[in-house]
């Protein structure tokens, strides 16, 4: 199922760039802060991480569009326990999330005409999470698909070329599955827009 609405919001994103009057490309590095379920497994920001956006201005103030990102979150632990239904293990770990994600985005877009322009918007779509953690010889590993919700808020900061700089905050939210709970980050991000 979750599969199925991938390819859907992929169709519809593809469908925006067809009928493009003001196309936005937007590359961004962002800085991971896990929250949540994710927290509890790994509590160290995540420096690995890319995001490709494109945005289509409607209008003035409005954009619809699609993300596509890719962040990884690490820990080391030494000498910990680790639960696995009725099975405790302890040893050293080595703890990995992988969370690729995927949404069709809508932006408002304050400010119009200005330098400086604040912006917030709200993103549905899937996450795809590869959860591993690795102890001695034993490998254990989650790889649910998950509906995810992104909201987002930032400023953009034209340049003299029309170009933009971003500075944004966007909050992952993947729901529980059967076999994963909740996976959670806050990505505090640095982009480059430029647009046709």
């Amino acid at each position: 199922m979750n599969r199925i609405l991938l390819l859907l919001s992929l169709a519809l994103g593809a469908g925006t760039v067809v009928r493009a009057q003001q196309n936005i490309y937007i590359l961004e590095y962002p800085i991971g802060i896990a929250t949540g379920d994710l927290h509890d497994y790994i509590d160290n920001p995540s420096f690995r991480g890319f995001n490709f956006g494109y945005r289509n201005m409607v209008d003035e103030n409005r954009a619809v569009g699609l993300d596509i990102g890719w962040q990884t979150f690490f820990e080391k632990k030494d000498l910990a326990t680790y639960y696995d239904g009725t099975a405790a293990l302890t040893g050293v770990q080595y703890r990995y999330m992988n969370g690729f994600t995927a949404s069709l985005q809508v932006d408002q877009v304050f400010a119009d005409g200005k330098d400086i322009r604040p912006f917030i918007g709200i993103g549905a779509g899937t996450s795809y999470v590869r959860r591993t953690l690795d102890m001695g010889l034993y490998r254990l590993e989650q790889d649910p698909w998950q509906f995810m919700v992104q909201p987002e808020a930032g400023v953009s900061l034209y340049l003299a070329n029309g170009n933009a700089l971003l500075l944004s905050a966007n909050y992952y939210w993947g729901a529980k599955t059967k076999d994963l709970d909740a996976q959670s980050w806050l990505a505090m991000s640095i982009a480059f827009a430029f647009g046709d």
